[in-house]
């Protein structure tokens, strides 16, 4: 009895150490517009009112203010063989939005940024993926612009 006692103990020892898993950062949460790539966790987040950039094309980019999120992520290399590459993520982001009307306005894979676009509602929401493989792999950052009324719709992309 006892034998099966200490045998039940180190198998509930062995669950919950093998659930540990790492956090998001305090108060930070993913945005209501996109899902995290599978086993990332946010390493930190911030919200204000500013004044944000998007390269739209090569050449052109459209300056927007309004609500912005930035959340950056980290990934659990414990979880996967393999971290996504900069392309996957935000092929990721991108079929999400699709699913929603949006669109991939632009990529640059060299640069480690893409620009996405998203009409909900009354909003414009632009999103600026960056790798942030220098953080480790499968480290990327989402800068999420809820725009403020009817300021320059996003035309074309790629």
């Amino acid at each position: 009895m006892k034998k099966q006692f200490i045998s039940i103990i180190l198998f509930l020892m062995l669950c919950v150490s093998a659930s540990a898993q790492l956090h998001d950062a305090e108060g930070c949460m993913d945005s209501p517009y996109l899902k995290r790539i599978a086993n990332s966790f946010i390493t930190e987040c911030e919200k204000d009112s500013d004044e944000m950039e998007f390269v739209i094309f090569a050449d052109s980019v459209v300056r927007m203010e309004g609500a912005k999120t930035f959340i950056a992520y980290g990934y659990d290399a414990t979880k996967a063989k393999m971290a996504p590459s900069f392309a996957r993520i935000v092929s990721h982001f991108e079929m999400l939005l699709v699913r929603r009307g949006g669109k991939k306005m632009y990529y640059s894979g060299d640069a480690g940024s893409a620009t996405l676009y998203l009409k909900a509602g009354d909003k414009q929401i632009w999103i600026v993926i960056d790798d942030g493989s220098g953080d480790g792999e499968g480290y990327y950052s989402l800068s999420i612009l809820e725009a403020y009324g009817e300021q320059n719709n996003a035309g074309g992309g790629q």
